[in-house]
């Protein structure tokens, strides 16, 4: 008997596509690891840095909207092996630029406005096929797993990175992750039998923001997408605030960097496995993780040893991890299917286009008051977006038990 989207079972092609999404995501975070330290080493600033960063993520900023929108038209499985193999041959020509000029900041600015345009049209559309490759009943735990893949790839990559930067130097680094493009293309290929539509309306020419005005009506979607807003723009940056630390703390030890990255990578992983246990992910469990965000950020503050900072960074990470996890969630599923890949652009814009503000902003604020000041800013931050979320739903509750009355 066939089985409906609804109900079948994850297959053979889901392990396919995790381990080609694993392969990428251990690539680039090999490359993200090794970027930083390129532009430290050669005695950049911390607005350097954060400038390099948010360069990437502007592209996102301006095309998510419209990519998404192309993702729910069209074929978005061809969409995503079309944009992988763009990646891989971005960063091929980055490898051999970087080979001729070395560091030079206008390669690496051209590289990452570059794989930042192609890869506004990647997630997308790799969101927009997932409950196809699933069903709807384990869609939520999937969206979890398929998280979960950043997170490896967060903890290996930058263990990878150090190695072949203190063996090969970092120009491999960025050759790794352009193969690792090509091979996710080539699994992606595989999967052309595998998907099952789902019952959904037919997609409408709308664009993102009319989408989203729509998706905006539902009170509990709006909230999150509120609060994710302003804990990711002044919160999550860690790819700038941990280098930033680690160089006051260590200098261009990237030893220590690595090893930094890794334990928050550690943590996101850790609290994606016990995340995958839940089926249904609640808005008091992302009010608690927002709260438990200004705890870490706070801990950061007070000068330690280094097992201490691993031990602080893995906490961060973990809290980090779970957080963007349940908005994730929160945001797509509770969107209309018809509007998914706009619902998951949503998420991506506040996950990574946020940092191309939060990134130069976290990175000058260290120039000026401290590597630790971003950490500060950030803890009263969630306090507070924390503390309205306890007000509201304390409101619901007292509304709902008098209407029971």
């Amino acid at each position: 008997m066939t089985q409906t989207a609804t109900e079948r079972r994850p297959s053979a092609g889901y392990r396919v596509f995790l381990s080609g999404q694993v392969l990428s995501g251990v690539g680039n975070w090999v490359y993200r690891t090794a970027l930083p330290y390129i532009l430290l080493r050669d005695g950049r600033s911390g607005l350097a840095l954060g400038v390099v960063t948010g360069a990437g993520m502007l592209a996102l900023v301006l095309l998510t909207p419209y990519a998404s929108t192309v993702a729910d038209r069209i074929d978005a499985l061809r969409l995503c092996i079309r944009v992988n193999l763009a990646l891989g041959i971005i960063f091929a020509g980055f490898f051999g630029g970087y080979l001729l000029w070395g560091g030079n900041l206008g390669l690496i600015l051209l590289a990452v406005l570059l794989a930042g345009t192609v890869t506004a049209f990647e997630a997308p559309a790799r969101q927009r096929f997932l409950p196809e490759l699933v069903g709807l009943q384990r869609w939520p735990s999937a969206i979890v797993a398929t998280g979960m893949i950043y997170n490896v790839s967060r903890f290996a990559g930058p263990l990878l990175a150090v190695a072949m930067i203190s063996t090969v130097g970092p120009a491999t680094c960025i050759a790794i992750n352009s193969v690792s493009f090509f091979v996710a293309a080539g699994t992606l290929v595989a999967l052309r039998h595998s998907l099952v539509p789902v019952p959904a309306k037919k997609p409408d020419r709308s664009g993102w923001l009319a989408a989203m005005r729509v998706c905006m009506r539902d009170r509990d979607f709006a909230v999150a997408v509120i609060a994710f807003l302003v804990v990711s723009l002044v919160a999550i940056n860690e790819q700038v605030t941990i280098p930033l630390l680690s160089a006051s703390l260590y200098g261009d030890d990237a030893t220590r960097l690595s090893a930094l990255l890794s334990a928050v990578a550690a943590g996101a992983l850790g609290s994606g496995l016990l995340l995958l246990k839940y089926r249904r992910l609640s808005s008091r469990a992302f009010t608690a993780a927002i709260l438990a965000l200004a705890v870490c950020n706070a801990g950061l503050l007070v000068p330690r040893s280094f097992a201490a900072l691993l031990v602080l960074a893995a906490l961060a990470g973990a809290v980090i991890g779970a957080l963007t996890s349940i908005a994730n969630v929160l945001i797509q599923t509770g969107a209309p299917l018809e509007y998914r890949a706009r619902a998951f652009a949503t998420f991506y814009l506040l996950m990574f286009g946020t940092t191309a503000a939060g990134a130069p902003l976290s990175g000058e604020l260290a120039d000026l008051a401290g590597a630790r000041s971003p950490f500060a800013v950030s803890a009263v931050v969630c306090a507070v977006v924390g503390g309205w979320l306890l007000a509201r739903s304390s409101r619901a509750t007292r509304t709902q038990g008098e209407v029971r009355k």
